[in-house]
């Protein structure tokens, strides 16, 4: 019944208001080639990062990270597992978002609020705002890059509407019933009002047994463009398609994930990163080795 189920799961890619039919078919072995239960590496974070909030692949062996209360942009190596540099960009805040590309930063705050940072790594870095429309209730979370597209994901914690009836002159589905993925185009930072994924709440909470469905990262996979979701709330990783169709999913050991907050891949697809915050402990990143 479980597989019945997942097949009949409503997750749509809004561009054409139709799910579009993928060319590809993959195994399953194809989809999650991680041993999500047994991690190459655990990374044990200081008392600083105790509530990492977000994570992106920097460069050589370097990570970028957030904590959720300071404007700061943390350079983990994970070779040494040590902090190998801080840049300080903004005052107290709540960062739930960070990607970096090439040599430009992006930083979001949980309203959706978005920081580009260009040179971030130079003395005078070139910092700019931008209020893309998303109010308190959307809850943005997750923050990941589609390079196929050249655009940035916003994940919606919380409400999939936008407020200030942004929507009214479109149409769309019953947003409630959904939580909502929406891009944001890198060239001019415009975001488009339209879901780019809606994935229906209910099918979620019953895979991850939970009353409430709330992704908290999202990160495409960089040799197949699969977009991985992670909902703290649940322990859940989701797997989709580009297209927005249900793949697969993995239920988290808590007590291995004990909080998910970020998520993101090496450039080859090898490694996958996953953050934890430390509730009370040490925030961890668990490395992951694909097979």
């Amino acid at each position: 019944m479980l597989i019945i189920s997942m097949l009949l799961l409503i997750i749509s890619a809004c561009g054409s208001g139709q799910k579009q039919e993928s060319n590809t078919t993959n195994p399953k072995d194809d989809i999650l080639r991680f041993n999500l239960d047994k991690p190459a590496k655990k990374i044990k974070l200081p008392a600083e990062l105790r509530e990492i909030s977000a994570l992106s692949y920097y460069k050589d062996n370097l990570v970028a990270c957030l904590q959720d209360e300071d404007g700061i942009i943390y350079l983990i190596d994970f070779d040494t597992e040590e902090i190998a540099q801080k840049i300080k960009i903004a005052g107290k805040g709540d960062f739930e978002g960070i990607e970096t590309i090439g040599d430009t930063a992006y930083m979001m705050k949980s309203k959706g609020k978005i920081i580009r940072i260009k040179n971030f790594m130079e003395e005078s870095p070139e910092i700019e705002k931008y209020d893309l429309g998303f109010g308190a209730k959307n809850d943005c979370e997750g923050l990941g890059f589609n390079a196929e597209t050249n655009e940035l994901l916003i994940a919606c914690k919380g409400r999939a509407e936008l407020p200030d009836d942004i929507q009214k002159n479109i149409k769309l589905p019953e947003l409630k019933k959904y939580r909502a993925v929406y891009t944001v185009n890198r060239k001019n930072m415009k975001l488009n009002i339209k879901p780019k994924y809606l994935l229906e709440k209910t099918e979620y909470e019953k895979i991850s047994r939970t009353d409430d469905f709330k992704p908290s990262a999202i990160a495409v996979q960089p040799k197949t463009n699969n977009l991985y979701i992670l909902a703290s709330a649940g322990k859940l990783l989701v797997v989709i398609d580009k297209y927005g169709n249900y793949l697969t999913h993995k239920q988290l050991n808590p007590k291995q994930f004990i909080q998910p907050e970020g998520i993101c891949f090496s450039p080859d697809g090898k490694k996958l990163f996953i953050a934890n915050e430390g509730k009370g402990g040490k925030g961890t990143i668990l490395i992951f080795e694909s097979f």
